[in-house]
Order: C-alpha cells, then structure tokens, then sequence
C-alpha cells in the first residue's frame, strides 16, 4: 500500500457515522469497475462504520459512485474511476458527510453571493484525463 493510499485509508477509518459507498455499474466485470472497487474495497478496509455496496445497474454509463448516509444518498456522486485528485474529493466528502457539524471557512463576500439562494442547486462538472 502507498503512503497517500495507507494516509487515505487512516482517513476514512476515523469516520465516526455509519455511511455507505453505493458503486453502481452495467457491467461489474469491466477493468474500469473491478478497478474502481478494488481501489474502493482497499480505502475502506480498515474503517468499522464505511462500507460498500454493489448495485447492478444496466441503465448505468459506466460506474458511478454515491455516497450515502442513513440510506439517503448524499449531494455528491463520481462517474467513473476515482483516481488522482477525484481520490481525495472521494475522501474529503466522506469525512464531510460523516460530520454531524460542519463549519466552512468561507469569506464574507462569498456569504453574502449565496446567502439570497434558498433552493438546492445542481451542477454537473466533467473534467478530461490529465
């Protein structure tokens, strides 16, 4: 194991709320999905509370990844593989998702962009292969 794998790992185990990693995908057997899980099977071997679950999923594009808590899916979902620096998104929104509190170190002009939003948002971010 890598150290920025073995760190992530040691993340990911020092999550306290029971969450889930859904990996949902049209063909398990393809190299991207036994990739993703294998990867995935590894951050999560040593967490007591982190676990995941395969869905077969043929409407699927490839694999996706959901994170869940209390069987509710969070606001952040990965297409495909999460390599390079989705890996440490992937980590970061599980610790996020695994507080009971949050607090963000945002500025006072970024509060006061959204405070006039009351409604959730959605965006969707496709970045290419660096």
């Amino acid at each position: 194991m890598s150290s920025s794998i073995s760190a992530l790992t040691q993340r990911i185990s020092a999550i306290d709320e029971v969450l889930t990693i859904g990996i949902s995908a049209s063909n398990v057997r393809d190299a991207a999905t036994q990739a993703a899980a294998a990867l995935l099977e590894e951050l999560v071997s040593n967490s007591r509370t982190v676990t995941l679950q395969w869905r077969r999923d043929p409407r699927a594009d490839g694999v996706i990844i959901a994170l869940e808590k209390n069987a509710t899916v969070g606001p952040v979902s990965f297409w495909g593989a999460p390599t390079g620096f989705e890996l440490e998104g992937l980590v970061y929104a599980l610790e996020c998702l695994g507080r009971t509190s949050m607090t963000l170190d945002v500025s006072t002009s970024i509060c006061q962009l959204i405070k006039p939003i009351h409604r959730t948002l959605r965006s969707d971010l496709y970045v290419t292969p660096t």
